[in-house]
């Protein structure tokens, strides 16, 4: 379940089909990158964010130890004052699920293996 895992976190219609066979966004936006990162921090204070990639647009929130949990996220405006996701690497289902309610986001795809993972499920049966 965990290990390398690239979690995507976004809100969409039901009924969307997985990232992999969107042509544009389907999702839609959760905020833009500065209420992103201020709502992530307040869930996760020490998340420590810096930004990347080869235009800036990208920020990376990293924080956390081994004994109370790391996080790992990445965001980036889309457009203009437009994040539509949220890249949570290597998250446990809890962690999923906090960002999930405290953003009203209904969707988490896991790219590598082209599959949607529910994380509520793996919270009320670790065993799956």
């Amino acid at each position: 379940m965990q290990g390398q895992d690239h979690y995507y976190i976004y809100r969409a219609p039901d009924g969307t089909p997985p990232m992999s066979e969107w042509k544009h966004f389907l999702s839609t936006p959760i905020g833009t990158k500065d209420e992103v990162k201020a709502k992530l921090s307040q869930l996760f204070p020490q998340l420590d964010w810096r930004a990347g990639g080869v235009d800036g647009k990208t920020w990376f929130g990293y924080g956390g130890t081994c004994i109370e949990g790391t996080q790992d996220f990445l965001i980036e405006e889309d457009k203009p004052g437009e994040v539509h996701v949220i890249i949570a690497n290597r998250a446990d289902p809890y962690t999923l699920v906090s960002v999930m309610d405290l953003l009203d986001l209904n969707y988490v795809f896991r790219p590598e293996l082209n599959e949607f993972f529910d994380p509520y499920r793996h919270i009320n049966n670790p065993s799956v």
